[in-house]
């Protein structure tokens, strides 16, 4: 829907309908604006999108999508313009993510574009694989080259992965995941990638997490001061101590992500720069999905302080998480 009665539009088509739709923004919109409805009857989603109408009057542009109860995921493949990409060993290379893109723990809060992520490299031959690569004729055909990833809902009830939507682009933050698990420098796992090598890459085992670091107005959008950080100070410190200087050497730029971060030669201090709050992203590995989250967590608390500042600390742990990796674990998808 966009345009000029739009929301009349979806408005008549919800009520007629009914059920559970989700409302999704298109293109650079506000995230927030994007809901899943939770009632049947539809009634949740009719308010929802009467309140669009009073908010959201300009560039309109969204789709009504029906809600599919079950395990939503992504499966992220490389191509290499002749096959998708394998390892040294020469098993194919594909990363499972669950995206979080609620504020706070628990899936609590508003909606965001994204604030962490778990990844995990699946086995071979499993079954979101084996759906990904029968896409790989037509990206050869086509002479594509670059990352490919999809969106899927595991439905329970028969048991199929219903694919939502293609992203064949970096994703963020969960293009730094990649930087904390690939043995090879980014630049050189890029180089490597369009040149067509398809035997280079090394990929360290376990769970990984990113972790994005907010601070007010995050995840809305405000001119106002007294409602934002810009220009505010950020602390790096050292061993979670501040030591009078900031610790920011280039080998913690790994796990280390900033966004709207930058150095001010004037007060030689690193301030806030933006007016979206999403400041830097935070990443960590480990055995375990606990173990990934509490060293994220960790290295947040020892290294980053800003006023206000905000972050998830539940990242793969919360219930949601845990139950669809339990489910794909169980029935081949992991």
């Amino acid at each position: 829907y966009k345009g000029a009665g739009a929301y009349d539009k979806a408005l008549e088509f919800v009520k007629r309908k009914k059920g559970r739709w989700c409302f999704k923004q298109n293109g650079d919109e506000d995230k927030s604006y994007n809901y899943s409805g939770k009632f049947e009857n539809g009634d949740d989603m009719v308010d929802h999108i009467l309140d669009m109408k009073k908010v959201w009057t300009e560039n309109i542009d969204f789709d009504l999508q029906a809600f599919v109860p079950g395990h939503e995921c992504a499966i992220e493949g490389f191509f290499n313009g002749k096959d998708f990409l394998r390892d040294k060993e020469g098993e194919d290379f594909f990363i499972v993510n669950w995206e979080h893109k609620k504020k706070s723990n628990d899936d609590l809060g508003s909606t965001t574009g994204e604030v962490c992520t778990l990844q995990y490299r699946p086995n071979p031959g499993t079954k979101l694989i084996t759906e990904l690569k029968k896409i790989e004729p037509y990206l050869r055909k086509i002479g594509y080259i670059g990352n490919v990833d999809l969106n899927f809902i595991i439905d329970e009830q028969d048991g199929l992965a219903k694919p939502l939507e293609w992203t064949n682009r970096w994703g963020f933050p969960s293009l730094h995941m990649h930087e904390e698990m690939i043995r090879t420098p980014f630049s050189e796992f890029i180089e490597r990638t369009v040149e067509g090598d398809n035997e280079f890459l090394g990929y360290d085992p376990g769970w990984c997490v990113v972790v994005v670091v907010t601070v007010p107005p995050f995840p809305f959008h405000s001119g106002k001061a007294e409602s934002n950080a810009k220009g505010q100070r950020i602390y790096f410190l050292k061993d979670g101590e501040w030591t009078g200087q900031d610790n920011l050497a280039k080998d913690k730029l790994r796990h280390i992500h900033p966004y709207e971060v930058k150095f001010d030669k004037e007060t030689k201090r690193y301030i806030c720069t933006g007016d979206d709050g999403y400041l830097l992203a935070v990443t960590a590995s480990g055995e375990s999905i606990e173990e990934a989250n509490c060293n994220a967590l960790e290295r947040i608390e020892s290294n980053v302080f800003v006023d206000k500042m905000d972050f998830r600390t539940d990242c793969g742990v919360n219930q949601r998480v845990q139950d669809s990796v339990g489910y794909m674990t169980e029935n081949g998808y992991l």
